[in-house]
């Protein structure tokens, strides 16, 4: 089956993890093909087969050049809580974000099939 929706941008040195009793993969950050930082999420609907951009909101975590993209970073999914955990990473200029864990609340995705 093909997919739809808005496809993500080329990337990179991003992660991607399933999330949502497997449901979904989100797909956050990386470089692109210009090698520029990217700091966008997007969810791929395996059911439904379509790329669901998500919009992000309150505290975002910049690096010390004030960037909000970051590559090579670690990132795991807390299934209790329903949050992203990020830890570090490069910004565009190859600096290291502060080492310090982010954490994403993601919303709630109803299970509509």
């Amino acid at each position: 089956m093909p997919a739809n929706g808005l496809f993500p941008i080329a990337r990179y040195c991003h992660k991607s993890t399933l999330i949502s009793n497997e449901r979904y993969l989100l797909v956050f950050a990386g470089l692109n093909v210009n090698r520029q930082t990217l700091g966008d999420m997007i969810l791929f609907d395996i059911n439904k087969s379509i790329w669901i951009p998500i919009a992000q909101a309150g505290f975002i975590p910049t690096n010390e050049d004030k960037q909000f993209g970051r590559y090579n970073f670690g990132m795991d999914y807390d299934k209790i809580n329903n949050r992203l955990i990020i830890f570090g990473g490069q910004s565009n200029k190859g600096t290291f974000c502060k080492p310090i864990l982010n954490l994403f609340q993601l919303p709630d995705f109803k299970q509509n099939n």
